[in-house]
């Protein structure tokens, strides 16, 4: 399934790889269907450099039809992992859930940190208004901590809302590093 939408994909991308001295790769190609058809796909790959840490993004408009975020910071201390998950519109009607959203993290700073980040740069009101539904961890390994992002490109406005998405991704970083920084 291949999504488009009013915004010309790669030139948002393009813009927002220029405003933050990023880089931006593209791939187009066809995979074989079966039975002698093909099918198109265009991904695209960007990467943000943030507070000595790189944003990955790839921006699959084609095949998977999804964004994944990924990010290793070096050189933190005791930082808890945390998760982001959505709630569908169903199960908060039948739970009575005020948000669709729920932060979980044992580190309640974080947790408060990561729903501020979502109000401020209006996350939420995307998860809560459109099927922006994103799927976020923070995994800390023996090398960095990793955050992880995914989401699917089957909701409106799509590509306009990387703005924001990138935005919190760049403020998670530094506060990331601000308070879990190892000396």
């Amino acid at each position: 399934m291949s999504v488009s939408y009013s915004m010309n994909t790669e030139a948002v991308l393009q813009q927002i790889s220029d405003q933050h001295d990023g880089e931006l790769f593209i791939e187009d190609g066809k995979v074989s269907s079966g039975m002698g058809s093909f099918f198109h796909y265009l991904q695209y790959y960007l990467r943000i450099p943030h507070n000595n840490a790189t944003i990955h993004i790839f921006y699959d408009n084609g095949i998977s039809a999804t964004v994944n975020f990924n990010i290793e910071i070096d050189n933190l201390f005791n930082v808890s992992e945390f998760q982001l998950e959505t709630i569908s519109h169903f199960t908060k009607l039948i739970l009575f859930k005020k948000y669709n959203w729920k932060v979980t993290c044992k580190d309640l700073y974080l947790n408060r940190e990561i729903e501020k980040l979502l109000q401020k740069h209006t996350l939420d009101q995307l998860i809560l208004n459109t099927g922006f539904e994103p799927n976020m961890k923070g995994l800390l390994t023996k090398t960095a901590y990793k955050i992880h992002t995914v989401y699917s490109l089957t909701f409106e406005p799509n590509v306009t809302s990387m703005y924001p998405i990138v935005e919190f991704h760049k403020e998670l970083i530094d506060i990331l590093k601000e308070r879990y920084k190892r000396f």
